[in-house]
């Protein structure tokens, strides 16, 4: 930022006896010998929101700043603060920004500033504040498992079955320590706490196993073996 100086001269106008004499202010500002250019900050964004809130993430947004000075160097970023921190933990051209790798179930709260290109700085806006999502303690835990055990001969189809305590989406796979995501088996009825599907062409013979994986809503998954 330019090095400014404001020089302020008392002067008096000599005006002829009978009538009154006015003194005035003169405000003469220099930079150094040269021309001063742009010296007047931004505007302070406005309408500072949080647009969307997740486990470890929260997304901003606001509206524009304009630099109003003459001549205007013209607006060039934002600055993000977090939790009333004196510096800031992001720079951004645009007017939004997402915070990641946040704690869950945490508050946070966040205000913004404006700057030119030559580093004038706004004030911060007004603060927002919200909480990420808190994940549970615990996984899904599931109950009630079936079918097991030895089928009569003959018998081709059955229904694979669990519960689980929480809303979660249930997966099936024949290996083991798959990944969740990568399980291609999702149960044919799943989303709640009741989950089942039809297993047909089975074979005299042959044992089965099925590893299920299942993900509550907040994506705090567990597995199970059947």
């Amino acid at each position: 930022m330019k090095k400014l100086a404001s020089l302020i001269v008392i002067a008096c106008v000599l005006i002829p006896a009978g009538l009154q004499a006015n003194s005035f202010n003169l405000t003469v500002t220099f930079c150094n010998g040269l021309d001063c250019g742009d010296v007047t900050a931004p505007t302070v964004p406005t309408n500072l929101e949080v647009t969307d809130v997740t486990t470890s993430q929260v997304n901003l947004s606001w509206d524009a700043s304009i630099d109003p000075g003459f001549p205007s160097s013209g607006v060039s970023g934002y600055r993000i603060y977090r939790n009333g921190g004196g510096s800031p933990v992001a720079t951004t051209t645009g007017t939004s920004y997402s915070d990641t790798g946040l704690s869950n179930g945490t508050l946070y709260s966040y205000a913004v500033s404006a700057f030119d290109a030559i580093y004038n700085a706004s004030s911060q806006s007004s603060s927002v504040s919200t909480t990420t999502i808190a994940v549970p303690s615990n996984a899904p835990d599931a109950s009630n498992g079936a079918p097991s055990g030895t089928f009569a001969a003959g018998t081709t189809g059955a229904t694979l079955s669990l519960a689980t305590d929480i809303a979660a989406t249930c997966r099936y796979g024949t290996v083991a320590d798959t990944a969740y995501a990568s399980i291609a088996n999702t149960f044919t009825t799943t989303g709640g706490t009741a989950h089942s599907s039809t297993l047909t062409g089975l074979v005299n013979g042959i044992t089965y196993t099925y590893y299920v994986r299942c993900q509550s809503s907040l994506n705090v998954p567990m597995t199970i073996d059947y």
